[in-house]
């Protein structure tokens, strides 16, 4: 197996000159104990929520047009039905919404939030742990799991109104045993893949990353296995335009005195064969998680994962995204690290890639002695940076990313949780949105010579909102709670050209973050702002 080093060790600094060419449009909590594990948006904008409460089964569904207005919330299930958490949503082109819940039950809503049906499978009459979910554009919806007590994956096929059309067992093959299953994906001739670890059997066992394919119809195509020494927590799977299937994990490597897992790589040929694995990373200065990973459209893969740096002057070690880009032949294009300053621990949990080329990773970062901060970044096909966004609620908030998707404008959306001392985890979504000279978002930037500044920010009771004008024209400013609430109209009129300044008061509010949104002549712009007291 080739052994390849990282080709650049430099950081990439993120700095405010990153942080200019994206926005928050809008940002929604919802209030109650819970959190957001999966997110999806359709063609339109609307935006699909799956999360779970925090104490108790089922989930909870809200769905939001592109305005960040809530259309609909969808609840079901309940402690003593359902046990568990959202394992997995998938969204298909007809508008279909399935979620996967723990208790290996599916739940398929419509675009308009209405309960289409509900299933909940027992293989052999266990109960399973469910593990991910993908649906076809026939409506068809696939789900895999994995069998606690009798080691074997379940993967079961439902038509678009619920009934069982196949299920399939895999239990292993000749001097091999199935451990836990993770990934489900389809190919683009609706072939079905279910990739997890598999053991030798024996006294020298070993645990090797295997992949299972089948048909629509739910013959068994092949079993491929890459025998990977040992392999540790979770693997990732994507497929490119060709039907190859990517795999991300991580390969054990013992040194004297120390022991790390570096990440793994392997690409799958659609007829099972393997075409190239790669270990990869600075053996001595490195240790990577599992790597997230997303396929591009020029037939080459992308994966983000931890890397370990330092120490720095107070011997502090730091984490930070390492993003690394595999050509075809799995040759490395390029690897960099994003270097969030500030921040002792940057960790990914999401990457995609965009229409455009460019790649999007989603996770969340730590400051000494502060709460975590959700951090997004943006890079090229080439592997330079774009820009950065950080979103940060006041100083008692902690705030995670579970998840990210794009629309076809790449506009971004993430769900996870914010927790508040004192008042517990609220699911959060965000849209971001980016300048039209970065991507085609459809927002509505501000016109050209207009511009605008909220100092100070953070501020504690009254902050000062200045902008300047180009030309005489109608302006707004409304300022937002960050559920959306309108909190005030703080200034409205016809204004000359020139600057202005509007003093806001925020007595009697409660510390947070806002929004101030300006408009003028139709158009606006948004800006966050963190009230502390």
């Amino acid at each position: 197996m080739k052994n390849m080093a990282l080709i650049l060790i430099a950081c990439a600094l993120i700095g405010p000159a990153a942080e200019a060419q994206v926005d928050t449009a809008w940002a929604r909590v919802w209030d109650s104990d819970s959190y957001g594990q999966n997110i999806a948006v359709d063609d339109a904008g609307n935006v699909y929520v799956s999360g779970s409460p925090r104490l108790g089964g089922g989930s909870i569904a809200p769905a939001y047009n592109t305005d960040g207005q809530l259309l609909w919330t969808r609840y079901f299930g309940g402690p003593d039905s359902y046990g568990g958490s959202a394992y997995g949503m998938h969204l298909n082109r007809r508008g279909d919404i399935s979620i996967l819940l723990g208790g290996y039950c599916t739940v398929r809503y419509n675009a308009l939030g209405d309960s289409l049906w509900s299933r909940i499978y027992r293989p052999m009459g266990e109960y399973a742990t469910p593990a991910a979910i993908v649906s076809d554009d026939s409506g068809n919806v696939y789900v895999t799991g994995w069998c606690v007590y009798t080691n074997c994956w379940a993967t079961v096929k439902y038509d678009r109104d619920g009934m069982l059309i196949w299920e399939r067992i895999f239990d292993g093959y000749p001097g091999y045993y199935p451990l836990r299953n993770y990934d489900i994906a389809l190919d683009r001739q609706g072939n079905v893949i279910v990739g997890g670890l598999t053991q030798t059997q024996g006294p020298d066992s070993v645990v090797g990353i295997t992949m299972v394919k089948y048909n629509s119809a739910g013959d068994l195509l092949w079993i491929s296995r890459h025998d990977s020494s040992d392999v540790f927590n979770h693997l990732y799977m994507a497929i490119d335009d060709d039907d190859n299937i990517y795999v991300s994990g991580q390969w054990p490597v013992s040194y004297p005195f120390r022991f790390i897992r570096q990440p793994l790589l392997i690409k799958f040929q659609p007829d099972g064969g393997t075409a190239w694995a790669r270990i990869y990373g600075d053996t001595l200065a490195r240790s990577t998680d599992p790597p997230v990973i997303a396929a591009d459209s020029s037939g080459g893969v992308c994966v983000c994962g931890v890397d370990k740096l330092g120490p720095d002057s107070l011997d502090r070690y730091r984490f930070k995204y390492y993003v690394t880009k595999f050509t075809p032949d799995g040759d490395t294009a390029w690897g960099r690290c994003f270097d969030n300053t500030g921040y002792l621990f940057d960790y990914p949990v999401d990457i995609k890639v965009g229409r455009s080329g460019a790649i999007y990773v989603g996770g969340y970062s730590w400051r000494p002695l502060m709460n975590p901060d959700i951090t997004i970044i943006k890079c090229s096909s080439d592997g330079d940076l774009i820009w950065s966004s950080t979103f940060a609620g006041d100083t008692l908030s902690s705030e995670y990313l579970n998840d990210l998707a794009l629309d076809r404008s790449e506009n971004i959306y993430i769900t996870g949780k914010m927790f508040i001392e004192g008042i517990g985890e609220k699911m959060i979504t965000i849209k971001f949105v980016q300048s039209p000279t970065e991507a085609n978002d459809g927002s509505f930037p501000l016109p050209e010579g207009v511009s605008r500044t909220a100092y100070p920010n953070p501020f504690n009771a009254q902050t000062t909102i200045s902008y300047s004008l180009s030309q005489t024209g109608a302006v707004k400013i409304d300022i937002f709670n960050i559920l959306g609430q309108k909190v005030t109209v703080l200034d409205e009129g016809v204004h000359a050209t020139g600057e202005h300044k509007v003093v806001w008061e925020a007595e009697g509010l409660p510390s947070g973050v806002y929004f101030a949104r300006l408009s003028v002549g139709g158009e606006t712009e948004t800006a966050k702002m963190v009230l502390l007291k």
